[in-house]
C-alpha cells in the first residue's frame, strides 16, 4: 500500500499536478488516492528525501518553491542527462517503439489543439520516458526521474496561455531516432528542453519581480506606518 501511494504521488508530480509552493494536506491526498493517511505520509517522506516535496509541518506538504537559480541548475543537468539518454536510445530504437512514439506525439498535438493541456503534459511525459527507457541505462533513468520529480511542477505553469508547442520539437526527435542519428537525437532533445525552459523561465522571472515588488511595497508601508506612530507619540508627549 505504501508503494502504491508513492507511485500515485510520484505520477502526479511528474505530470505537473501540483504548483510550486502549493500546500496540500496529507488527509486531502489520502482521500484523493482512496487510502489512509499512513501510506501517504510514508510516500511523502520518501519524496521529501528525493527533494521533490517538503513538509512545512506534520499535517501538510508542498512542492518546494522554485527559484531561478535552482531552476537553471535543474535545466542544465536535464540537458546533459536527457540528451545522452536520447543518443543511446537512437542506436537501440525499434520500429515498434518508434511507431508508439509517433502515436503519442499525435495525441499530444490533438490534446494541445483541444485545449487539454494537462492531458498533453501527461502524454509528453510518456513520450520522453519511453525514449529514455530504450537507452537501457537504469542509473541514468533513475537520475532523470529524480530531476523530473523536481521539475515536473513547473510544467503545470506552461499550460497557462503559453505559445510553447513541444510536438514540433518532437518531430525533430522522431526524425533523429528514425535515422538512428545519435548526435541529432541528442541535439533535438536538448532543444526541446531549452524551449520549454525558456517559456517557464520568463514566467518565473515575472513571479520573482512581482514578489520583490510586493515585499518592497510592504516594507515601505511598515516604515511609513512606523514613522507616523513615532510622530504621534512625540506630539502626545509634547502636549502632556
Amino acid at each position: 500500500m505504501h508503494e502504491r501511494a508513492y507511485q500515485q504521488l510520484k505520477t502526479a508530480l511528474l505530470a505537473g499536478a501540483f504548483r510550486p509552493g502549493e500546500p496540500v494536506t496529507i488527509r486531502g491526498l489520502a482521500s484523493e488516492f482512496g487510502t489512509s493517511p499512513m501510506p501517504v505520509r510514508e510516500a511523502v517522506r520518501r519524496l521529501v528525501s528525493e527533494h521533490a516535496l517538503e513538509m512545512p509541518n506534520s499535517r501538510s506538504v508542498r512542492v518546494p518553491p522554485m527559484s531561478l537559480r535552482h531552476f537553471d541548475q535543474l535545466v542544465k543537468v536535464r540537458i546533459a542527462l536527457e540528451g545522452e539518454a536520447a543518443a543511446l536510445a537512437a542506436t537501440r530504437m525499434t520500429p515498434e517503439t518508434l511507431g508508439e512514439l509517433v502515436q503519442i506525439n499525435e495525441v499530444i498535438t490533438r490534446l494541445q489543439k483541444s485545449g487539454d493541456f494537462a492531458g498533453a503534459l501527461r502524454a509528453n511525459q510518456r513520450f520522453h520516458h519511453m525514449i529514455y527507457s530504450v537507452s537501457e541505462n537504469s542509473v541514468m533513468m533513475m537520475l532523470i526521474e529524480t530531476l523530473w520529480l523536481q521539475a515536473g511542477p513547473y510544467l503545470n505553469l506552461l499550460t497557462s496561455g503559453t505559445k510553447y508547442e513541444g510536438h514540433f520539437y518532437h518531430e525533430d526527435i522522431l526524425r533523429a531516432l528514425r535515422s538512428r542519428d545519435r548526435k541529432f537525437a541528442c541535439q533535438a532533445v536538448r532543444a526541446d528542453i531549452r524551449a520549454g525552459a525558456k517559456v517557464y523561465r520568463k514566467h518565473l522571472r515575472n513571479v520573482e519581480v512581482s514578489t520583490a515588488h510586493r515585499r518592497s511595497r510592504g516594507a515601505g508601508l511598515v516604515k511609513s506606518s512606523g514613522g507616523g506612530t513615532a510622530r504621534l507619540s512625540r506630539l502626545r508627549v509634547s502636549s502632556g
